[in-house]
């Protein structure tokens, strides 16, 4: 009777091993394929994004890019911040590209305008202190002008993005600068979408980057270019132009009028 029970023991727990193997080799094999079919639709659905189109169609107006904020701000932007405003701590000759939406803080939202392309990804120009900027901006000075790569560096963390043509043959690129970080892993040739998060206002370039953090958020801001490329000459918005209402206006017709 012993030997019996014994058996019958052995036979139930190499039973109960088989089952427990069969079953574990079942639920890896379905997680297995369910994983290869998670990879293959991520994969379809990378290899579905558009490609950069040289005949894409731009959608105006556009959105406003810090959230939270809406184009009203604009009408009460100080001159020294518009397009074309003199910069001459870094050369005699040196002026503003664009537009600068201070915010009070870092890491606020911001969205691409527009669908488009990113066509320049910037992450790695940063200043390493306070005191080898100031040297380089001196060297700025005495050559009277920005050279481009000082320029670069003074933008910080940046995204080109093109947004395509108008029906008059007009091509249209945003810049937006000084990010606190960039959203995500960004790369020329992404496609990203109007009101996507691209990344967070910051101070990254400029003097602010060095400052304390109460000090830093008074020089947080986004700074904002709007290039129109026609005929072949590259026009940043407003920056020749002399009057600053005028320039005012321009941006602020720029965007939709509701925000972002």
């Amino acid at each position: 009777m012993i030997i019996f029970l014994l058996v019958l023991f052995v036979g139930s727990v190499f039973l109960i091993h088989y089952l427990d193997r069969t079953l574990t080799s079942s639920s890896e094999t379905e997680i297995k394929s369910s994983s290869d079919e998670s990879l293959a639709v991520m994969s379809q659905g990378a290899s579905s994004e558009p490609l950069p189109d040289s005949n894409f169609k731009i959608s105006m107006p556009l959105a406003f890019p810090v959230v939270g904020m809406n184009r009203e701000m604009i009408l009460d932007i100080r001159d020294s911040r518009l397009p074309g405003a003199p910069r001459t701590y870094r050369g005699a000759n040196a002026r503003h590209q664009g537009i600068d939406f201070y915010t009070g803080k870092c890491d606020i939202p911001v969205v691409a305008v527009a669908d488009g392309w990113i066509i320049d990804v910037s992450v790695g120009e940063q200043f390493p202190n306070a005191a080898r900027r100031n040297a380089i901006l001196d060297v700025a000075l005495k050559a009277g002008f920005t050279p481009s790569p000082i320029l670069e560096n003074l933008n910080g963390g940046s995204l080109l993005i093109y947004h395509g043509w108008n029906d008059s043959g007009v091509c249209y690129y945003s810049r937006s600068s000084h990010f606190e970080r960039l959203f995500g892993g960004w790369k020329i040739g992404d496609f990203v979408r109007r009101g996507e998060i691209i990344g967070y206002v910051g101070a990254s370039g400029t003097s602010s980057q060095f400052k304390s953090k109460d000090e830093k958020k008074i020089g947080c801001h986004l700074h904002f270019e709007w290039h129109e490329v026609s005929g072949g000459e590259d026009n940043p918005l407003g920056f020749d132009e002399r009057d600053n209402d005028l320039k005012r206006n321009l941006y602020y017709n720029l965007f939709e009028s509701d925000g972002s």
